[in-house]
């Protein structure tokens, strides 16, 4: 168990060092101002200019473009829209709290959805009226 949880550790850390290499602004990418604290998984995101960028399949890369070594690597699925959607980051909210939920890069119908944090549950089945507010960020720049 430990030596899995190293390499994990050590692939992790791989990743992020090299993407730490790659030009921003490639086809994909979404450059984004939210005005808000949010949350990324385990992680608390202050209000900035946020690049996120497809990595691999499956794999999305959230990073501050005036902090670059605050990077983080998240888990996505893909998610389906009726209708081509325009590049947007749409967050579920909780009172205050913020959670990134979705992802959309205007370039189709596809977009790409975070998985739940076990704080966005906890959050969720307090929930009075079971039912969450959207937020929808417009995009600064969607890169064609």
């Amino acid at each position: 168990m430990k030596t899995q949880m190293l390499r994990i550790a050590v692939i992790a850390m791989t990743l992020l060092a090299a993407s730490a290499a790659v030009a921003q602004g490639t086809v994909g990418d979404v450059v984004v101002n939210v005005p808000f604290a949010f949350v990324v998984g385990t992680h608390q995101m202050q209000p900035g200019r946020y690049v996120v960028a497809p990595m691999t399949q499956g794999i999305l890369r959230i990073y501050d473009t005036q902090v670059s070594h605050n990077q983080l690597l998240f888990p996505v699925n893909s998610t389906q829209s009726n209708t081509r959607t325009d590049a947007k980051l749409v967050f579920h909210r909780y009172g205050d709290t913020y959670f990134l939920s979705e992802v959309w890069n205007g370039r189709g119908d596809i977009g790409r959805q975070l998985l739940k944090s076990k704080a966005e549950k906890e959050i969720a089945s307090g929930s009075v009226s079971g039912s969450r507010p959207k937020a929808e960020i417009a995009v600064l720049r969607p890169e064609r």
